[in-house]
């Protein structure tokens, strides 16, 4: 290795140490930043404070083989002797340094000045004169360069302070990083440490609740066995009290009628013709006041029954009234609602679209603002290195140059003084060193040059290469962004689209069932009213003609009641007359002889008339005489069967439309809390009068039942004690209402079938309109209950409708285990199971899986604080728990989980919040593909967690929890992958569901 040579850096050298992003290993960056240009490999060694051995030298050559560093030609040079007696030559040394030749110069230029004074002083003075105005000039040149160098490295300190305050900032924020990141884990900590101790707490609270209820409930229980035991000993009593009663009344009353017979019989055989008289004026009257009274009976019945139809036709009005009103103020929300949405749609795409536009124009403005500064910095720093380069090289062949000329003028004008021949041969070698000197730098500047060119140009093609590389990426980038958001657009829009036709095309086909049952329901009202009024019509034509039959009936049995007293009177005068005038007779025929013989009387018009009254008289007693006097065994036998004490009002027979007992004004229980107006009685007749009463049917008018009283009327269809003594095969209860407090449930239609033994075979349950149908069938463990609706909505969500459902339950006194549950709603399909209990609390529990439940239908039935579409996957634990059945939806605790897909959030728009300038952002909307998570209901508080969307470039994860009075608290991290950069946020989530707010975590 040459320790002699001179390295100088190349264009691609200074770029190696200045640019950040062309590092060289440390090792080669020292090496590279040793060489100046002027120092040799020698120098650089000592400088380094590097032994001739090291790898330095070779280091150097590898980065002049790798274009970083050039070698620099040196002036070869020859050197005589300066004194006059001595012309040997010196030995020419390829080898001299810029120190040799400095010292060598000044001892020559000494030497030439002291001869020169000698030989003439004016012209020494002269030249003196001018060698110091060169020296002043170069010392002048030399401050100029130390300056210089003073301003480099006062400029590499700068920068080395820049780096290091950068590092000093890298290090602080970091730090900070740090510091967030361990108090994110200490407050994660503490809310671990403070759930723990709040579920702690709450886990003590619940025990202390379910020792207080479980207390509660042994002293309820307690409480109630002890009145039970009351009730039973008080109803005991009085029904042995009662018992006793009726006992001394039948033997008072039993007393009294053979009292009454036993007069009645001496009367009759004391006086039985006036008693016949009397009997048959008394028969007469009777019959015209019970006419009369059924007459009246009759008109009351028809005002009450005119009453009835108006108060009907009045009610069923006002609920038409009341439905169409409710149908159009349901049509009008409706409409508002879908004008709303479709205004608040195309306001968010309309803004949606500004939005992503004016991303895209600030995107590109941006990055074509950094390329434009990254750029003329790039050329600032790359023009300032080569023009710092260029200078530096001029000088430098300027300084050489100038040397070498004196060199040669010095040597030229020495060898011209020693001798004529040396100084032509000099001059000679000179020129010749001159000119090799002048080929040479000129072939070096050339080489230079050309390098430089050849540099430059490669780096302006590289980087025209880079920026058209550079600009395609981003047209691509720009394109594939535009592509995705518009192919978003599209597909939203055909999903839009579709749900919107799906939605037109179910409400259509839904209105068209709606009308087509109308239809069917005005047909059936209208037939009905049509019916009732031919039946009324029918009625009143009866009444009228029974009415006017009764009347001829009275006028003529009352004539023929007239000519018969008139007839029988006539006859008894002339029975009398006869009598009496064949007791004459028979007086004087006895005086005359011993025998008498008596005159046959002639009954067979009396018996025939008698026979006529007596099959008449049952049947108008029957129609219009009161059967009170039967009330109290039917009291009994109906309290024996149900187990409660049951009182009637007043009871009477009919024989239309067919035989029966019609019983008014019936009350049950002890504090007679259930009231029945009208039960109609069908019995058998040929076994109605036997030890065992058979009933072919019960009819009940209408009956409304407390809740609290549901268990008990259930009870009344059981087997019972008394189901030898009365037997009914059919109840029919028309109109039967539950009254539940908190929940509207609609009046119903009730059929229960018994067997011969009085054991209940089935029951079935279907409401008045006709949407849902329960039938009840007795099993071995219990009840089998089967539910079947169409077009149904519960009373607790009555703007939630099920398509279809269908559920199958087994059901016991206490509780009903619902094992299957299968519904369409929505566009989707439910299933799920349930157990019901009941006795002192009210409790509920099962499973709900849900599948492609359209949320734009569902949303506006369950809320209209907020508005959320898309296809709803769900898992769901529940579970409920009160007192009484009102309230037990009232807290539900809830556990599910959820996937939602190809939706929409509305009021909530992410993209914009996570934008640089957007601080506080409310409205809008955000388009996804996904969401899910998990959510938990308790006490009335939403807790979701392990949230996660994902809408094409943008991801999101976080929590949220939605408070009793509808606040919002939560936090979410959002990610948007672009394909130069990402883009990381971190929002919290604060307002109410009607408007949310999201702001940029610092």
């Amino acid at each position: 290795m040459d320790l002699t040579a001179v390295y100088s850096k190349t264009a691609k050298g200074v770029q190696a140490i200045t640019q950040k992003g062309k590092r060289l290993p440390a090792k080669l960056a020292r090496a590279l930043s040793l060489v100046n240009g002027r120092a040799t490999v020698e120098e650089i060694l000592e400088k380094a404070g590097e032994p001739p051995t090291s790898t330095l030298p070779q280091i150097l050559a590898d980065l002049a083989k790798d274009g970083y560093l050039k070698a620099v030609a040196r002036e070869p040079f020859t050197q005589f002797s300066s004194i006059p007696d001595n012309s040997a030559s010196m030995v020419v040394s390829e080898t001299i340094d810029e120190t040799f030749f400095k010292v060598l110069a000044e001892t020559e230029a000494r030497k030439k000045l002291m001869k020169e004074a000698a030989e003439n002083p004016q012209e020494t003075r002269q030249k003196a004169h001018e060698k110091s105005a060169a020296m002043e000039e170069e010392e002048a040149m030399r401050r100029k360069n130390e300056a210089r160098e003073v301003a480099e490295a006062e400029e590499r300190s700068r920068r080395e302070g820049v780096q290091r305050k950068i590092a000093e900032a890298m290090a602080l924020e970091e730090a900070s990083l740090k510091a967030r990141k361990k108090a994110e884990l200490q407050a994660l900590r503490e809310k671990a440490e403070k759930d723990t101790a709040e579920a702690e707490e709450r886990a003590r609270r619940e025990a202390q609740e379910q020792a207080a209820k479980e207390a509660e409930i042994r002293a309820a229980a307690a409480r109630k066995t002890r009145e039970e035991a009351e009730d039973r000993a008080q109803h005991e009593a009085e029904k042995k009290r009662i018992a006793e009663a009726k006992a001394r009344g039948e033997a008072e009353r039993k007393a009294r009628e053979e009292e009454e017979a036993r007069i009645l019989q001496r009367k009759i055989e004391k006086d039985r013709a006036e008693a016949e008289e009397q009997a048959r004026r008394e028969k007469v009257e009777k019959e015209k006041a019970e006419a009369e009274e059924r007459l009246r009976q009759e008109a009351q019945e028809k005002s009450a029954k005119e009453a009835r139809i108006r108060e009907a036709a009045e009610r069923k009005a006002q609920e038409e009234a009341a439905e169409i009103a409710l149908a159009k103020e349901e049509a009008e929300r409706k409409e508002t609602r879908e004008r709303e949405e479709a205004e608040a749609r195309a306001k968010a795409e309309a803004e949606e679209e500004a939005r992503a536009e004016a991303r895209r124009q600030l995107r590109l403005e941006a990055r074509a603002r950094e390329e434009a500064e990254a750029k003329a910095k790039a050329e600032a720093e790359a023009r300032a290195i080569m023009e710092a380069e260029e200078k530096a090289r001029a000088e430098e062949e300027a300084r050489i140059k100038a040397e070498a000329e004196a060199r040669a003028q010095e040597e030229a004008e020495h060898k011209a003084r020693e001798e004529a021949e040396a100084w032509e041969k000099q001059e000679a070698e000179a020129r010749a060193i001159v000119e090799a000197e002048e080929r040479a730098r000129a072939e070096e500047e050339s080489r230079i040059k050309a390098e430089a060119e050849a540099s430059e140009r490669e780096e302006a093609e590289r980087k025209a290469r880079e920026d058209e590389e550079d600009r395609k990426k981003r047209e691509a980038e720009v394109r594939a962004i535009v592509e995705a958001e518009e192919r978003a657009r599209a597909e939203e829009e055909s999903r839009i689209k579709a749900e919107a036709e799906a939605s037109e095309r179910e409400e259509a086909e839904r209105k068209a069932r709606e009308d087509e049952e109308a239809r069917a329901i005005a047909e059936v009202e209208e037939r009905t009213r049509w019916e009732a009024e031919e039946k009324i019509r029918a009625q009143e034509e009866a009444l009228a003609k029974a009415r006017a039959e009764a009347d001829r009936k009275a006028r003529e049995e009352a004539e023929q009641e007239k000519r018969e007293r008139a007839d029988i009177e006539a006859r008894a005068r002339a029975l009398a007359d006869a009598r009496a005038e064949e007791a004459e007779k028979a007086r004087q025929k006895a005086l005359a002889k011993p025998r008498k013989f008596k005159h046959p009387i002639k009954w067979g018009k009396a018996a025939a008339i008698s026979l006529a009254a007596l099959i008449l008289l049952p049947i108008v007693l029957l129609q219009v005489m009161s059967l009170n006097i039967f009330i109290p065994p039917i009291e009994k036998l109906a309290s024996n069967r149900m187990g409660e004490p049951v009182s009637i009002s007043s009871m009477r027979a009919s024989l239309w439309p067919a035989p029966h007992l019609q019983l008014e004004g019936i009350t049950i229980g002890k504090l007679r809390d259930i009231k029945i107006p009208t039960v109609r009685v069908i019995p058998e007749l040929a076994a109605f009068f036997g030890e065992t009463k058979m009933i072919k049917a019960i009819q009940v008018e209408s009956v409304t039942i407390d809740q609290d009283a549901l268990t008990r009327a259930i009870a009344w269809v059981g087997p019972s004690d008394s189901a030898e003594k009365i037997q009914a095969r059919r109840i029919v209860i028309k109109t039967a209402t539950i009254d539940v407090k908190g929940i509207p449930l609609p009046p119903f239609e009730v059929e229960v079938a018994l067997a011969e033994t009085g054991k209940f075979e089935q029951a079935n349950i279907r409401s008045t309109d006709k949407k849902i149908e329960v039938a009840i069938t007795p099993k071995s463990e219990g009840f089998e209950v089967n539910i079947a609706a169409n077009d149904w909505q519960p009373p607790l969500w009555p703007n939630l409708t099920f398509t279809e459902l269908h559920a199958k339950a087994m059901a016991t006194s206490g509780s009903m285990r619902i094992s299957e549950i299968e519904g369409r709603l929505y566009g989707g399909k439910a299933k799920g199971n349930a157990t019901i209990k009941w006795g002192d609390l009210w409790s509920a529990e099962g499973d709900l899986y849900i599948e492609n439940i359209l949320l734009a239908g569902v949303m506006p039935a369950l809320t209209n604080d907020m508005a959320l579409s898309g296809k709803l996957d769900a898992k769901t634990v529940y579970s409920m728990q009160s007192r009484d059945l009102g309230t037990l939806f009232d807290n539900p605790r809830i556990k599910t989980s959820f996937n939602v897909r190809d939706g929409a959030i509305d009021n909530i728009d992410l993209a914009r919040a996570i934008q640089p300038r957007a601080t506080e952002t409310t409205g809008g909307k955000t388009l996804f593909a996904t969401l899910s998570g998990s959510m938990t209901l308790d006490r009335q508080r939403y807790q979701y967690r392990q949230m996660k969307l994902a809408a094409g470039l943008l991801t999101a994860s976080g929590e949220a929890d939605i408070m009793p009075d509808k606040k919002l608290t939560g936090k979410t991290s959002i990610e948007m992958k672009l394909p130069s950069s990402t883009i990381r946020a971190r929002l919290t989530l604060s307002g109410d569901l009607k408007q949310p707010v999201l702001r940029q975590s610092r």
